[in-house]
């Protein structure tokens, strides 16, 4: 799954392209991230962090049966990012927020 031949669909102010890579899959080039979080706490099943040489890794799984992994470096980077099942919300100051409630699209 390459996400080199893909089309770019969307780029926000703050510099994120979204590609289509299928039906199935984004790829999501963020720019300057500076926290993940959640919108509500009581939708975690599990949590698990792990250190690894220069970094460390979280996997969070959803009640929902949703999961997202993601890495941080020793600079405090975020690295890697892989969400399935949930919805992800870029918000004000790029701010990765995960949720397990469907966005309302109904309000601009």
């Amino acid at each position: 799954m390459s996400h080199l031949n893909s089309k770019i669909i969307h780029i926000t102010p703050s510099g994120t392209s979204i590609r289509r890579i299928d039906q199935n899959h984004l790829h999501i080039d963020f720019k300057n991230i500076q926290s993940v979080g959640l919108e509500n706490i009581v939708d975690v099943e599990h949590h698990t962090i792990n250190t690894i040489y220069n970094s460390r890794s979280h996997l969070i799984q959803f009640r929902n049966g949703g999961e997202v992994s993601f890495v941080y470096n020793d600079r405090g980077q975020l690295v890697d990012l892989r969400a399935i099942g949930v919805n992800l919300i870029l918000g004000q100051n790029n701010q990765l927020i995960f949720s397990i409630k469907p966005i309302d699209t109904s309000t601009p």
